[in-house]
């Protein structure tokens, strides 16, 4: 009995050794395998490429294309913007129509009267003396 044990016992593991080496024999075809569809696909894109390239000249050199350049474009002697007369009338305007609005602004803001017809507007009544301030 202890001789079929150890007979046994030895069969176990030249079983296991073997079935490690399937499992990694499994792994390592796997791996292959994945490689080769890889392999398959990029070699099957380039083959598609190169296709679309050879299809895409040909139908350059035979102008079928639905697009085709009829002038190169050329560029422009002087630019477009900014206008600078333009834009300096503009602003000259806009500043003395700005200042203008500011002195009105002001001068209606000040109480203070100036002359003897304000004051004579402003109270209803005359002016009897002005002085005049001497510098």
């Amino acid at each position: 009995m202890q001789a079929r044990k150890t007979v046994l016992a030895e069969q176990v593991q030249t079983m296991c050794r073997g079935l490690e080496g399937f499992i990694n024999d499994g792994v390592e075809i796997e791996r292959t395998q994945r490689h080769v569809q890889a392999g398959r696909e990029v070699y099957l894109s380039c083959l598609r490429k190169g296709e679309e390239a050879r299809a895409s000249h040909a139908l350059n050199q035979s102008k079928i294309l639905n697009v085709s350049v009829a002038q190169p474009p050329n560029t422009p002697l002087k630019p477009i913007s900014p206008k600078i007369p333009v834009n300096l009338l503009t602003g000259t305007l806009l500043a003395a129509i700005l200042a203008f609005a500011a002195a009105c602004w002001e001068e209606r803001r000040d109480p203070k009267a100036y002359s003897p017809v304000a004051i004579t507007r402003a109270t209803g009544l005359r002016t009897i003396a002005v002085i005049y301030e001497q510098e």
